[in-house]
């Protein structure tokens, strides 16, 4: 915490999504370093920039969205602003669109920050760099997953995108090490590690398995294989669902979400939906659960695993962008993409020897309690704060980041 007569720094913090009264549920990650970040002393803003919708087309479908919600609202004491930009195609010239969004953000913020931090490369990332410039303050940007991994190997102008927000970033932040090797590789930019991490007070063991799942209406009886997340052919739904037919009888895949894949869910045998539930409830499921399985085909970094290994549940996964550095140094089990019968074949393993499973649990809670605990990384996000504000020179080139705090960097240093 700050000292009585420090005055704290005041960070705008730009994200795509936040809870509110509405939606309590999104957002809970970004809610986790927020919170964080106001407990070591940070006087934290919440930006979510959304497109301006004419109101004759304000019942449209997913239009809906972006009328719905104020304008600016607070939750839990945090300060939420969702200024309107004029919505434009992402084909357009690289930074058109940050262009948009950080003109909107500006007019909506009464007061100048400290620093400036964009999550998502692009485009908040590039929003957060030029908002910087403009108000002659440091900029944070960090990478989370598909941003590093899938994005810019699409396109040029993609990568041309993601090299400017690494390059005019003051520090560049990555949620996974094979992230920060990526953005080396790529751009020639320095990252360093630093996740979210997940709240480790609410996600922790706790309860019997028997009675929580008599209180979620689950198989009181038997094995419980548990997914959590939407309901996409991306998220390997098909693959989990033809490996639950394979499955013994007594061993229930209790899937929690929703999504384009839903009535392929509702109609598999072996498969139990349930719908959506809040963040604050998915303790009780991983808690009851025996095993956590992501048979994903693309993932950045999936955040129910690390919740899954705060509570010491074990788990299955693919081999996909950053799950090998979550569960590698056999901390889980992982498995090819697209592969029902090594799914099928890790599940029945990992059910059928439960010490092992519980020893590779083990290790991966003790993984997460060291690099994902979301305390811990905000306190130290602060001090990364203080020490950019505190060293910033405005009328220096902001091509290339300013040196990092070697104490944090020690702190934060890769894992391989």
């Amino acid at each position: 915490m700050c000292s009585d007569h420090a005055k704290p720094v005041r960070a705008l913090y730009i994200c795509w999504s936040y809870p509110s009264q509405s939606c309590p549920a999104v957002g809970s990650f970004f809610r986790n370093q927020v919170e964080g970040l106001r407990d070591a002393g940070v006087d934290v803003t919440v930006t979510i920039p959304i497109p301006y919708v004419p109101q004759m087309l304000s019942g449209f479908g997913t239009l809906r969205r972006f009328t719905d919600p104020p304008a600016a609202y607070r939750w839990k004491g945090i300060s939420v602003l969702r200024p309107r930009y004029i919505r434009m195609p992402h084909s357009l010239p690289l930074n058109l669109v940050p262009t948009s969004m950080s003109s909107a953000i500006s007019l909506a913020v009464r007061e100048k920050p400290d620093i400036v931090h964009g999550h998502f490369a692009y485009p908040y990332g590039a929003v957060a760099t030029q908002l910087a410039r403009r108000w002659k303050v440091p900029a944070v940007v960090t990478v989370h997953g598909n941003d590093g991994h899938t994005t810019p190997y699409q396109s040029r102008l993609n990568l041309r995108r993601f090299r400017y927000a690494m390059t005019h970033a003051d520090s560049v932040l990555a949620v996974s090490n094979e992230l920060v090797r990526i953005i080396l590789d790529l751009t020639g930019a320095k990252s360093l590690f630093w996740p979210i991490g997940v709240d480790r007070e609410r996600f922790r063991p706790f309860g019997d398995k028997r009675e929580l799942r008599a209180l979620l209406g689950l198989p009181v009886e038997g094995n419980v294989v548990l997914f959590v997340g939407e309901f996409l052919r991306a998220k390997g739904i098909e693959t989990l669902v033809r490996a639950a037919q394979q499955l013994a009888k007594d061993t229930s895949v209790v899937l929690v979400g929703d999504g384009p894949c839903r009535e392929i869910v509702r109609h598999a045998s072996g498969c139990i939906w349930v719908p959506p539930v809040s963040n604050d409830d998915i303790p009780k499921y991983l808690n009851a659960a025996d095993l956590m399985v992501l048979p994903t085909h693309a993932e950045g970094m999936p955040t129910v695993l690390v919740e899954a290994g705060a509570t010491g549940l074990p788990v299955v996964a693919t081999a996909v962008s950053s799950i090998p550095d979550l569960l590698g140094n056999d901390r889980g089990l992982l498995i090819p993409r697209e592969d029902p019968d090594a799914l099928v074949h890790a599940i029945q393993h990992a059910l059928q020897n439960r010490e092992e499973s519980a020893l590779r649990a083990q290790r991966f809670q003790q993984y997460v309690a060291e690099h994902y605990d979301s305390k811990m990384n905000a306190s130290m996000l602060a001090g990364l704060y203080r020490e950019l504000v505190a060293e910033f020179r405005p009328d220096e080139a902001r091509s290339r980041p300013l040196a990092r705090p070697p104490e944090i960097a020690r702190a934060k240093s890769l894992d391989v």
